[in-house]
């Protein structure tokens, strides 16, 4: 048995199917349906896999395309995986060859997903996808995308300005953090978290009792790599001040409340 991609283009094709003695079967796009020996990660993995091949032509070592895949996080993954994705199922329909990213492609692929109603976000995001493979960068797909920009401009998230004493008054009114469900308890003290910290979901997410310091009056929390973590930028550090004035609406007194409530479910994690 032999697995290779349909391309009905390529010189070797014809020769391939006269050579077969059964008709050929057509494998499903599935996520993970094959894995490449030399690598068990998920990023060289089916619609990745043409990102590693592309590094393979150029000569690039798998020890060395294995690193150059960490440069991407595992959010940037998933986000590059759907576009590429859509990239290679826009080949497949047009018998392109996948790893052919010339610059008419790309615009042609671009072209494909602004017809389809996205916006300059997730089109730039295709874009930068694609730029794996260096053409994705020149400056005729970068004018391209200035005219996406003039033409389909981001559009704010958030237009609303909520009243945070709104959530604090009803925090006053509420039980005490020990007659809380825990539900409530770890919605309460989310919440609490977001409001002081300003942080992202993705940050917050990141807070670790490993890492945590705990003093009288605060807490302080190091903070492993994050979306907008860079290489000159030292991990931050988020501090967490006792509120002595409302014990209530304390964001120490609920995290520690929090970490007391749910000592017994976290077993080994932190």
């Amino acid at each position: 048995m032999i697995i290779v991609p349909k391309w009905s283009t390529q010189t070797y094709y014809p020769r391939l199917l006269s050579m077969v003695i059964q008709p050929p079967r057509r494998l499903p796009m599935k996520e993970n349906l094959l894995t490449l020996p030399s690598s068990g990660e998920e990023n060289a993995t089916d619609s990745m896999s043409c990102v590693w091949e592309s590094l393979e032509a150029k000569g690039i070592p798998p020890e060395a395309r294995e690193i150059m895949f960490q440069s991407w996080r595992k959010s940037t993954r998933d986000q590059y995986d759907v576009h590429f994705r859509k990239w290679m199922l826009f080949c497949s329909k047009r018998n392109v060859d996948p790893h052919d990213i010339s610059v008419g492609n790309v615009i042609r692929f671009l072209t494909h997903l602004y017809n389809a109603g996205l916006g300059y976000s997730s089109i730039n995001t295709a874009r930068c996808a694609l730029s794996s493979f260096d053409c994705a960068s020149c400056h005729l797909v970068c004018k391209f995308m200035r005219g996406v920009f003039n033409s389909r401009p981001n559009q704010s998230r958030y237009t609303m300005v909520w009243d945070v004493k709104i959530v604090l008054n009803m925090f006053r009114q509420c039980k005490d953090n020990s007659e809380l469900t825990l539900k409530e308890l770890t919605l309460k003290t989310v919440t609490l978290v977001a409001l002081i910290t300003v942080q992202r979901v993705h940050s917050i997410h990141q807070f670790d009792l490993s890492t945590m310091l705990k003093g009288e009056q605060k807490l302080a929390f190091t903070l492993e790599l994050l979306k907008q973590s860079r290489p000159s930028i030292k991990s931050p550090i988020i501090e967490i001040v006792k509120y002595p004035h409302c014990k209530k609406i304390c964001v120490m007194d609920a995290l520690f409340s929090y970490i007391e409530r749910t000592e017994a479910m976290r077993e080994d994690e932190t």
